[in-house]
């Protein structure tokens, strides 16, 4: 990412958290806010068991029933004191109003019950302002703490006021009073209210029965030991009831319930911190700025993407809420992340609409149909044109395709690395592959054919002769590769009849005109006749032999040997060969010692084998002394290959001359024996037919060896 994407994401982040800023500060969130953080404490409270300091003595139904309605007297309430003090708690609430004296034996009962036992007493305030005190005999002002819970909008009760004031007076809450005597070492924050997590629910804590305590039954000596213990209503009808995040969904908890259980937090350090407007801003640019900058990496969001956002926002949720009692704004944060994937999707999607408008304009441009057609606003329209162009196209490139296809020209596109893109069929059919623009500047390099009069460059593939044009175009470079070979064979056919005729055929044509001159202007005896005939008689067999010979090579570069290709059994091919051979070295004393091992055969022509063996024997006969020895060998080796190879004892061949051997017109240099220079040309054009190789070794005065190895298909490549 470059610094202007990293600044248009920053840019959009703080434009979704002005935003919510002002929804928080307008409390927009509030009522989804409430209900998400209860789900999270639930949550919390499943996962947690906390040690309970707390302790309930409830007067409850059966209390009321067997004992009396409320207010108790004080002398049934004194009793149950005394039995709570016998157990050895650290503190008794009485979240109980006694803000009345009654009559003095009960009064001076429950006064004595307290004397051995630290004790709190519920004060609330009156409808007409002031504080409804615990009597004065009870410790009055000394040992009061407000009662009142904070009820949110909803109904449920949240938050506690940690003092309330009235007539001057202000007193701390029940539960902190209680907690402030049990050992807790907070600070009290005047005018603010506390949170309490109430991981140890009201639910959870350990309650026991007015009746049972004072009946000596469900509770054990050590049960309210060292236990902050409150006393209070629970019985049904009782006015101090409240309902709490925790608490059940549709019935109200005793209050004395939810005092204690606030107390256990207090007692755990177990508040709630909100945390503030400026931290919240900071936490929704950090989700907002994460959210572009994911979006901008990922290139587009999808459902997993929104599923994670979701998961990671919950995660860090309970993770501050458990481990340090942050209350974070979950739905907030919730809304940062689609307001910023609702934003930058309607960004994206105002560019997306201008740009594709833009680009379908110069499309409808290409194609000619600006005059008839216009880009719909709406995206289904863009939709349906879209698919029209997109047919269009498609229909565009199937006919180039089917142009390209139809080229006898092979055609190649490379891109700027040099790696082909588009190429057709017949790219393929001439190089083999498709072949990068270097291979094919290679090849141009290494070619041994020159430019043509165009400039293009030709070089030899196999059997073939290509032209090659490499262009270069915008991105890359085209290549235009054309088979020349027939146009390569003609040039070379055409500069051979042209060295025969005014070399090779002018020699003996030049004697047979001299001859004839010297008929016409001199008078012969019989005898000098004979011998000027002679003569025209050898150079007209000497240039009918070139004729015949040349013609027979000229043959072979055509295709009508194809339909005469067979299975040939060569031992029988080159043993009429060698029988018909047989009398033409005996008349110089020589002889032909023919070996065979096996039974080789060959996808062959049987007339050019023939002819190959003709010219190989021949040549051995013709360049070997009288008398000598000519081997001839056929065999088979064990990969399926046949081989035939012709030895002869003659003069040799010079190591130099040994590669121009093939060559058409080529004769060694200082031999005394006449040719064409045509007949090892020939065997080199039959091998090459049939897919065979030559191999030449010799040695001067000792004689020269000829190899025809034939592979087990014969079929040229």
């Amino acid at each position: 990412m470059n610094a202007r994407t990293i600044q248009r994401d920053v840019f959009r982040a703080c434009i979704v958290t002005a935003t919510l800023g002002i929804v928080l500060v307008l409390g927009w969130t509030l009522p989804l806010e409430r209900p998400i953080a209860d789900l999270f404490m639930r949550l919390a409270n499943v996962m947690s068991s906390a040690d309970s300091q707390v302790a309930a003595v409830v007067i409850d139904d059966r209390a009321v029933k067997e004992l009396g309605p409320a207010p108790w007297p004080r002398q049934t309430l004194a009793a149950l004191v005394s039995r709570i003090s016998e157990h050895g708690p650290r503190v008794i609430v009485i979240d109980i109003l006694l803000s009345e004296p009654r009559d003095d034996d009960g009064d001076m009962m429950l006064e004595e019950s307290l004397q051995n036992v630290d004790a709190v007493f519920a004060a609330a305030l009156s409808s007409n302002g002031g504080w409804l005190l615990p009597v004065e005999r009870f410790g009055g002002a000394r040992s009061a703490a407000h009662s009142h819970a904070e009820t949110d909008t909803d109904g449920v009760v949240r938050s506690i006021a940690y003092t309330k004031q009235a007539d001057g007076l202000a007193l701390s809450a029940l539960s902190i009073s209680a907690a402030l005597r049990g050992g807790w070492q907070g600070s009290i924050a005047p005018g603010r209210r506390f949170l309490p997590d109430f991981r140890e629910t009201p639910g959870e804590v350990l309650q026991i029965g007015a009746t049972d305590l004072l009946d000596g039954e469900g509770t054990d000596d050590h049960s309210l030991k060292d236990r902050i213990v409150f006393v209070g209503y629970s019985a049904a009808g009782t006015t101090d009831e409240y309902f709490v995040p925790v608490g059940e969904r549709n019935r109200p908890t005793p209050g004395v319930l939810v005092h204690a259980a606030a107390t256990s937090s207090l007692l755990r350090n177990g508040l709630l911190k909100p945390i503030p407007l400026w931290l919240i801003l900071a936490l929704v640019f950090s989700v907002a700025l994460s959210v572009q900058l994911f979006r901008t990496q990922s290139g587009r969001f999808r459902f997993a993407h929104v599923l994670v956002v979701v998961v990671f926002v919950v995660a860090v949720t309970f993770v501050a809420l458990w481990v340090a009692h942050l209350l974070l704004p979950t739905v907030a944060l919730f809304l940062v992340a689609f307001l910023s994937v609702g934003l930058r999707e309607a960004v994206e999607s105002k560019q997306a609409q201008t740009e594709t408008g833009a680009i379908l304009t110069s499309l409808l441009a290409e194609e000619g149909l600006e005059r008839d057609s216009t880009v719909p606003r709406g995206v289904h329209g863009r939709l349906k044109l879209v698919r029209d162009l997109q047919d269009r196209i498609a229909q565009d490139r199937n006919l180039r395709r089917i142009l390209l296809e139809g080229m006898n020209e092979g055609v190649v596109l490379w891109d700027a690395t040099g790696n082909p893109q588009l190429s057709n069929r017949a790219l393929v059919d001439l190089w083999g592959h498709r072949p990068t623009v270097q291979e094919v500047q290679t090849a141009q390099s290494e070619a041994e054919v020159g430019n043509d009069a165009s400039g293009s460059r030709e070089v030899r593939r196999g059997r073939r002769t290509l032209e090659i044009e490499v262009l270069e175009v915008t991105g890359g470079s085209l290549g235009l590769i054309r088979d020349a070979t027939e146009r390569f064979e003609l040039d070379r056919r055409r500069r051979e009849m042209h060295r025969l005729v005014s070399h090779e055929l002018k020699t003996p044509l030049a004697s047979i005109s001299g001859f004839g001159e010297m008929l016409q202007t001199y008078e012969m005896s019989g005898e000098e006749l004979d011998n000027v005939a002679g003569m025209i008689r050898t150079e007209a067999d000497r240039l009918s032999e070139l004729v015949r010979a040349f013609l027979d090579i000229e043959r072979l570069g055509t295709d009508q040997w194809e339909t005469e290709r067979t299975t040939v059994d060569l031992v029988p091919v080159i043993g009429s060969r060698i029988k018909a051979l047989t009398p033409v070295a005996e008349a110089r004393g020589q002889t032909l010692d023919l070996r065979i091992d096996g039974t080789p055969r060959i996808n062959g022509v049987v007339q050019l084998i023939s002819q190959l063996v003709e010219n190989l024997v021949g040549n051995a006969i013709k360049y070997s002394p009288d008398g000598g020895k000519i081997g001839v060998e056929l065999g088979q080796s064990g990969d399926g290959d046949s081989w035939l190879r012709v030895r002869d004892k003659g003069i040799g061949i010079p190591h130099e001359a040994i590669p121009h051997l093939f060559e058409r017109f080529y004769r060694v240099p200082g031999t005394e024996t006449e040719g064409s220079g045509l007949g090892l040309a020939f065997v080199k054009e039959v091998a090459d037919r049939h897919g065979a190789t030559v191999h030449v070794e010799s040695e001067e005065g000792v004689g020269a060896s000829f190899t025809v190895v034939f592979p087990p298909s014969g079929v040229v490549e």
